[in-house]
């Protein structure tokens, strides 16, 4: 039988080329390997990809919507309740004849609108707008409390979210890929006694964007918590293994991410692409470019470097 091999990321994986590289030189390996990652629209919950089981799920959050739909139904029942009384009031007022037709259009209007507020403009009409912008600012003050206190929460809500796929499916070794999905690989190792694998991608208490200081002082309980119950950690290079090994006391293996060169395929020459002779010292970064991954601390040291070059490979973002 196949050795299981589960592997957990806080993306949607579409793509992740880290994840999918190691996921499927698992799979060719031997292993049976699922990758439990978040749902988005443009992909399927559950799709086999170069033998690679990928299992979409939705994040947990507050439905805004239903807390919506329920505050805007009680403001209905209330306003309802006081139009009554209005109306309760206005008929006890009606001294002559020549009031009688216009009560008779509230009492119609009423009747033909049970289900909504009345459609005649009352003291209780007034509360609709007073309604509409509470139940909007509730929503908005929601959102914001849970996007802001989402840093710290987001363990718990991936574990939550994750629910018993794991249980359900009862994998040899668990890869939680990134510290979110540390916690929710140990705590189901625990129970299926599995193994677990932690694949540091980045320098989780320096990563991209910057940490404040309280949420820094967070993840780095985090780290040590549960990266020292992981059987094994892995990272991309030297200085963020070193630094592993002095928060965690362990050895740290080195798989570094690397482009896959598959036989024949041809590659471009960059010393060719950017008019860079051979004689000329070249430096090539791959990766992201994006702003606190390290370039701008290159830029600095070439400055008094004349004859040094440096070619920037991968994926940009409009505002670099």
């Amino acid at each position: 039988m196949r050795k299981k091999l589960a592997m957990l990321v806080m993306n949607s994986c579409a793509p992740d080329p880290r994840v999918s590289k190691q996921a499927e030189a698992l799979s060719t390996s031997g292993y049976s390997v699922r990758v439990y990652c978040l749902f988005i629209k443009s992909h399927q919950e559950e799709e086999i990809v170069n033998g690679v089981t990928y299992i979409r799920f939705h994040l947990i959050s507050p439905d805004i919507q239903k807390l919506k739909s329920w505050l805007a139904n009680k403001f209905r029942t209330q306003r309802k309740k006081n139009n009554i009384q209005y109306m309760d009031n206005l008929s006890d007022t009606i001294e002559d004849d020549t009031h009688t037709p216009y009560s008779s259009l509230i009492i119609e209007n009423f009747l033909k609108n049970e289900s909504d507020p009345l459609s005649y403009k009352s003291p209780a009409s007034y509360k609709t707008s007073i309604s509409t912008s509470l139940i909007k600012s509730v929503k908005q003050i929601l959102s914001k409390l849970y996007w802001g206190l989402f840093p710290f929460f987001k363990y718990s809500i991936f574990h939550l979210s994750l629910g018993k796929r794991l249980e359900e499916w009862h994998p040899d070794a668990i890869h939680a890929h990134d510290l979110a999905t540390l916690p929710a690989a140990i705590k189901n190792a625990t129970k299926l006694n599995s193994k677990v694998i932690y694949d540091a991608h980045e320098m989780e208490q320096y990563r991209n964007p910057p940490l404040n200081t309280f949420q820094r002082k967070w993840v780095k309980h985090i780290e040590r918590k549960y990266g020292k119950l992981a059987d094994q950690v892995i990272t991309v290079s030297p200085p963020i293994a070193e630094f592993l090994q002095d928060e965690l006391s362990k050895d740290i293996a080195l798989i570094y991410n690397s482009p896959e060169l598959e036989k024949g395929e041809s590659t471009s020459d960059i010393r060719a692409d950017t008019g860079v002779d051979e004689n000329s010292p070249l430096l090539i970064y791959v990766g992201g470019i994006f702003i606190n991954r390290g370039i701008e601390k290159l830029f600095e040291a070439l400055v008094p470097l004349d004859d040094f070059h440096l070619a920037l490979v991968g994926p940009a973002r409009d505002s670099v």
